[in-house]
């Protein structure tokens, strides 16, 4: 049952890492780089946007070609011409096949959540605590 703001009372959140050999090489946040480097054209102003580290920025792009073998990334260094980043063939595909994956698995989750939580008699519900009096929840 939604609750007063139109949303499910219980619902679920998921985090997905790929590991290789259980070293984990993407996951959201090296996802996101990923797309804002696509987006910016720079590792740099990528690592900026979200409030990180260069170096951290660059050490996770290198660890993660390092664990996959492939290139995700080609870059130019400075000049005349001024530096840059873009992604490379196989990381543009590594990016679309993990937003595919997260957004199949948002998807299940909510199916799932349907299945084991969409009639359960518990679950916060501003609306039904208001009206039962009971304000100790």
């Amino acid at each position: 049952m939604p609750s007063a703001c139109g949303k499910p009372r219980i619902q679920v959140g998921h985090r997905i890492f790929l590991h290789v050999n259980g070293e984990p090489i993407i996951g959201p946040g090296t996802h996101e780089l990923l797309v804002r480097v696509e987006v910016m054209g720079s590792l740099h102003k990528a690592a900026q946007s979200m409030g990180m580290a260069y170096s951290k920025a660059w050490r996770v792009v290198q660890e993660a070609e390092g664990l996959l073998g492939v290139r995700l990334m080609n870059r130019r260094i400075g000049g005349t011409a001024g530096g840059g980043s873009v992604l490379t063939e196989d990381g543009r595909e590594l990016v679309t096949r993990f937003r595919a994956l997260r957004e199949e698995a948002d998807v299940e989750l909510e199916r799932l959540r349907q299945k084991y939580f969409g009639d359960a008699p518990f679950g916060p519900d501003e609306h039904r605590a208001a009206s039962s009096g009971d304000s100790s929840r």
